[in-house]
């Protein structure tokens, strides 16, 4: 033990962070990410020998600078595709298709003779109708010739079919050339030994039973032209020195890109000292980046998972940028262009503020400001609108509630873009622009640039919300809803428990508020967080109209039917494919906390306390790991204990919270989350107002009908002493001649 102790001692506080923050998952997302904006950067800046594409036309003569044999991948590639066209279908027989087709011929033949040979003899009618059981396919007038047909002819018809059906499935039948085999039959010659009926009646009954004796394989046919695709070598061409590649005005086409691309015409040049500089900002802000977390957010900081999204939302944001300035093939202007980057730079704070946090997307918005404003010159009025728009974009997705709040967030972000866009130009140009159109053009990209980037918003955090386990407000708002099958079933299996779930999300939202925390989504987790109810809703109070049916067995099996909805949500929340998020509420609003009720009752019947003892008695946990969780399992216990109130006035209902709090802080359940003191100071006083408000006392209403009072008042026996009492208390204790009970 010392010597550990010592080792202890001796690490130094750099130390002791790299051990508590540094992970190779961190890392490989830092490097990863610095790397890709660092190509997106230079990529954008370094200029192309030739800068054309297909479909252009040619700015001037470009000749081969050298000699180069290389891989004409066109060529090679068309001929491939002639040579697989060539490749014949690969086909299997079927078994059994000759017996079959056979077997069907005799069975109609033993079908006509029993018909024939049948006394008394049916009439047509009938027999027709069972004929045509035999040979469903075969027309009227052909089962009229069976019938006719005497014995002798009628067997050596059956003979002759047999033979024909025989000598037909002997040759390759596939389902494409199935009809054309029944033509070819129906077109035979007739049998010397038969009569022209008896021959079309062989004709006609091999033609509707034969079969096909093949089937095409797909899988064989494909892996045979892909070995002859495989065989067709690779085609080279030749260009020297000297030889010309594109004549000026000539329409490029990728003849021409092949060529080029050989010769390294296409090839990029690097500025090597702008390249460095743009590596070293790319890696810089992801390096203050994670300064920054570590300082203020260092929740963020230890969760890969959302350091990746952070990753992927900026790195993403970029590349759309690239696309829609240079890879699509747009020809945009400078101007455009930072458009286009105030677009992207609103995006990505936007992302950021609604599937994680509004401080961290300021950042994330100004740093892609930076980032875009470099790849347009580095022209300060596009820094100042991609930033202004961003902070803009960060405020109005935070207080979306709805699809008019989405509305809301178009306008005021495109009406703040048209004003920025006319005051950055009016800050960073020394005179007016000599047309007047000009401002209004920077008026209208800013505009539409604004409704764009919130409706990419909307698009992409629909997206990323599953792949990342995160909920934005707009899918809360959706599950908030009364008819989600989930809280219907609760309304009709468990009202109680949905009923104590509405109060649970006022009294949590209320004080989610008051600490600054998601107050939406503890509304909206307050309504899921005891669904599993729903699978034993008798066996819960709230849910008992009578008896208490845990009366009738023992602690241990209460405990564990008690436990055992919170696994019964779960898994309920988990078949609705519920977020994430919802899901670990469901989990941590009991935390590990101990089931008082029944581990007295195990204790006062004879079992002896113990540890052991006491751990069946508690749910599994997890403790809460965020504030919103720990502040439902406060307005879970606090909603439930405030029913056992005789008075409730504020004093009690203040002294009952701060006892609920007071025992699950000794427990250890605030453990794992971030509420401080502070905060648990604020929720005391909003639960209290909130419960207070819900208890208060209500007006006495006399008891009995409207004829009664009427009576007793004309009597003079309702008097101001009795009416003074009902006005000072609840119905359910009021004294006097017209109270009665009334039970709950």
């Amino acid at each position: 033990m010392s010597t550990r102790s010592s080792r202890k001692k001796k690490l130094t506080r750099a130390q002791v962070v790299w051990r508590r923050w540094v992970d190779w998952r961190k890392i490989l997302i830092a490097v990863c990410t610095g790397i890709f904006i660092a190509a997106l950067l230079t990529v954008r800046l370094l200029p192309d020998k030739v800068a054309v594409k297909p479909g252009d036309a040619a700015p001037g003569d470009v000749f081969a600078g050298r000699y180069v044999r290389y891989p004409d991948h066109v060529r090679t590639e068309h001929l491939r595709d002639l040579v697989a066209k060539q490749v014949p279908r690969v086909y299997h027989p079927v078994a059994n298709a000759d017996s079959e087709s056979r077997g069907e011929i005799r069975a109609f033949f033993e079908a006509a003779a029993q018909l024939r040979d049948e006394k008394p003899v049916p009439p047509k009618e009938q027999q027709l109708q069972r004929l045509s059981k035999a040979a469903p396919n075969l027309a009227p007038e052909h089962l009229e010739i069976a019938l006719r047909l005497r014995g002798p002819q009628l067997r050596a018809a059956e003979q002759s079919a047999l033979r024909l059906a025989a000598d037909v499935m002997r040759r390759p039948i596939s389902p494409e050339n199935l009809e054309d085999e029944r033509a070819w039959v129906r077109s035979r010659t007739s049998d010397a030994n038969l009569t022209p009926e008896a021959n079309t009646l062989v004709r006609e009954i091999v033609a509707v039973n034969l079969l096909a004796n093949q089937h095409y394989n797909e899988q064989e046919t494909e892996a045979a032209r892909r070995r002859e695709r495989e065989r067709v070598a690779t085609q080279y061409e030749t260009i020297r020195r000297g030889d010309l590649i594109l004549r000026k005005g000539d329409t490029v086409t990728e003849e021409h890109m092949s060529k080029l691309r050989a010769l390294g015409l296409v090839r990029e040049q690097i500025d090597v000292w702008t390249a460095v500089s743009l590596i070293l900002l790319a890696f810089g802000l992801v390096a203050v980046f994670c300064l920054y977390l570590y300082q203020f957010h260092p929740r963020i900081l230890r969760s890969v998972n959302e350091l990746l999204l952070i990753s992927v939302v900026v790195c993403g944001c970029l590349l759309l940028y690239r696309l829609g300035s240079t890879a699509l093939g747009l020809r945009f202007s400078g101007e455009q262009l930072g458009f286009i980057g105030m677009v992207c730079s609103a995006l990505g704070a936007m992302l950021i503020a609604s599937l994680l946090c509004p401080q961290i997307a300021v950042f994330v918005g100004v740093a892609l400001a930076l980032l875009t404003s470099v790849q347009v010159g580095a022209e300060l009025k596009f820094a100042i609108l991609s930033i202004v728009s961003s902070l803009v974009g960060v405020q109005a997705v935070s207080t979306i509630r709805n699809r008019d709040g989405i509305l809301r967030a178009c306008f005021t972000v495109s009406a703040v873009n048209a004003v920025t866009a006319l005051v950055a130009h009016g800050a960073t140009e020394a005179t007016l622009p000599n047309e007047l159109s000009q401002l209004g053009q920077n008026a209208v990209w800013a505009t539409g640039g604004g409704f764009m980037s919130v409706m990419l918003f909307v698009l992409f955090a629909a997206w990323l919300e599953r792949p990342f386990r995160l909920t934005t407000h707009l899918t809360l708002l959706e599950l908030s809803d009364p008819s989600h099958p989930l809280l219907r079933r609760l309304q009709m299996e468990a009202p109680g428990t949905y009923h104590h779930s509405i109060i649970v999300g006022n009294l949590s939202e209320a004080a989610a508020e008051a600490i600054g925390a998601d107050a939406l989504f503890c509304r909206v987790s307050s309504l899921y967080h005891d669904v599993g109810k729903v699978v034993r809703p008798h066996f819960f109070v709230e849910n008992q109209s009578s008896e208490n049916l845990h009366d009738n067995i023992n602690p241990s099996l209460s405990s564990l039917i008690v436990t055992s909805h919170v696994k019964d949500g779960v898994e309920l929340a988990e078949e609705h494919r519920l977020p994430p998020p919802l899901i670990a509420i469901i989990r941590e609003h009991h935390g590990t906390c101990l089931i008082k009720y029944f581990y007295h009752r195990a204790v006062t019947t004879g079992e002896e306390a113990s540890p052991a003892l006491e751990f069946q008695f508690r749910y599994e946990g997890p403790r809460p790991q965020t504030k919103e969780s720990g502040i439902i399992m406060v307005a879970d216990a606090v909603e439930a204990a405030s029913r056992t109130l005789d008075k409730p006035t504020p004093g009690r209902i203040r002294d009952l919270i701060e006892r609920i709090v007071r025992d699950r802080l000794t427990d250890g359940q605030f453990d794992e989350c971030e509420l401080t003191f502070k905060d648990l100071e604020k929720v005391i006083t909003s639960m209290t107002r909130s419960l207070t408000s819900l208890l208060h006392a209500r007006v006495e209403y006399p008891v009995g009908d409207t004829s009664e009072m009427r009576r007793l008042a004309a009597d003079g026996a309702a008097g101001k002493e009795s009416m003074g009492k009902a006005l000072s208390d609840t119905p359910e204790a009021a004294p006097g001649p017209y109270s009665r009970p009334v039970g709950r």
